[in-house]
Formats: structure tokens, sequence, C-alpha cells
């Protein structure tokens, strides 16, 4: 920060006038295989010049795609949602690089902050089984595994997770998951009362009460301890 009353002789000032950025993703997500999806960005102006133009940039994959001009005006401060083309989604893991640079038609004062690079998986859909001797890539060892890709990246139909004969020692903790809807559910179906055991020194389940149109069918769950708390909460 410039001391206006003993500035630093001989420092080199500026200020950052034209400078834009992407700072968010924006859609698709969550992310379905197998459609053209456009690609919307955020496109931000964090310098002290209104925007009335900028170049945007992309790359997915590594590949480069045709740049596009914003015309529009973007205040200082503020943002614009910005598609940038389409992609038709494969299976596996996809990153996207987008950047703004020529704000105003000019050099950004400040490149730095210009670039957004995300990296991302398909969205679930379809049926998984979670089995901790099983492999191939619908088996997911744990649910802790299993619920870490529904975080992450979220679910574009109905996903059914068939959970072998066993006893899971680990708290299983559900939160809202991008995509869910009343045709987007999520199962967890059990070998039977008995037979599917979800178990931990506390709690066993965890449900965020906005975790809507997810269910579990066909396990006992308990606590290994006689604490104070319960085998399912809702938090």
């Amino acid at each position: 920060t410039r001391n206006n009353l003993y500035p630093t002789a001989g420092a080199f000032e500026f200020s950052p006038e034209n400078n834009a950025g992407v700072t968010a993703l924006i859609s698709p997500i969550p992310i379905c295989q197998g459609s053209a999806l456009p690609i919307t960005v955020q496109v931000s102006d964090l310098g002290v010049n209104d925007l009335d133009s900028v170049k945007v940039g992309w790359t997915f994959d590594g590949i480069s795609n045709p740049s596009i001009t914003v015309n529009h005006k973007i205040t200082v401060g503020k943002d614009s949602n910005v598609t940038i083309g389409s992609q038709n989604f494969t299976s596996g893991t996809h990153k996207l690089k987008v950047w703004t640079y020529n704000p105003n038609g000019v050099k950004d004062t400040m490149p730095n902050d210009d670039t957004l690079a995300v990296t991302f998986n398909i969205s679930l859909s379809g049926t998984y089984t979670i089995n901790p001797n099983g492999s191939g890539q619908t088996n997911y060892t744990s649910f802790t595994n299993a619920i870490a890709d529904l975080n992450t990246d979220g679910v574009c139909g109905p996903v059914i997770f068939n959970v072998s004969a066993g006893t899971y020692n680990e708290a299983v903790s559900i939160s809202p998951v991008n995509g869910v809807s009343a045709t987007n559910t999520i199962s967890f179906i059990g070998a039977g009362r008995g037979n599917s055991m979800i178990t931990d020194s506390e709690t066993a389940l965890l449900f965020n009460p906005t975790s809507t149109y997810v269910s579990f069918t066909g396990f006992t769950i308990t606590r290994t301890t006689s604490s104070a708390s319960y085998p399912v909460t809702i938090y």
C-alpha cells in the first residue's frame, strides 16, 4: 500500500487500471457424459477501469479452442457470465483452462489473476457397488470413497449403490449433492438387516437436513460405544 505522505523513494508504483480475470466455472455443473454442453464462466473486472471489451481464450484437455471477445460493459468489481463454447463430454477426467487478455484492447496490468484452471470428472449416473474386496471402475471399497466422488462430481441421473454384506467401520456423512432431484435420487441398498452393518464409535450415519432424495435400505446402523450420541443424526 502506498504511503501518500512518505512514499518510498525509487519504488515502482502502478495501479491495476485494466485488469480482468476468469473467476469461476458456472456451468456445466453437474457434467453428464455423452452430451454437448455449453461451458459458461464468470468473467470479472478486477481493475479500476470499467471493461468495455475483453478477450477470453480457452483450452479443453490441452487443445486450444477459438477465443471470443466480450463486447458488453463490465463495471469495476462486477462479474458477467460468459459462454465460451460447448464440449462433448466423454468418460474420465477432463481439464479446462480459461483466461482473459487484452482488457479494453490493452495489455492486462495484473496478468497473474487472469486464469482459471479446473479439473473435473463426469458426474455419477447408474449402478455402482460398495465392496471392500471388489474392483473395477464402478466399485468403491468404502462409503467414504463413494461419498467423496458424489461430493466432488455430483450426479446427472439416478444413482444406486449396491452394498455387499459386511461391517463398515466408518462414519458416513451425507451432504447436499449437485444434481440430486426427485428424479436423480441416490440409493444405498444393503444386503439386509444384520448382513450389511455401518458402525462407528460415535454417530455412524450423519445427514445434513438439506440432503434430500438420499435413502438407505437393508442396513443395521449402530455405534460401538455407549456415548450420548445417536447412531443416526440429522445435523
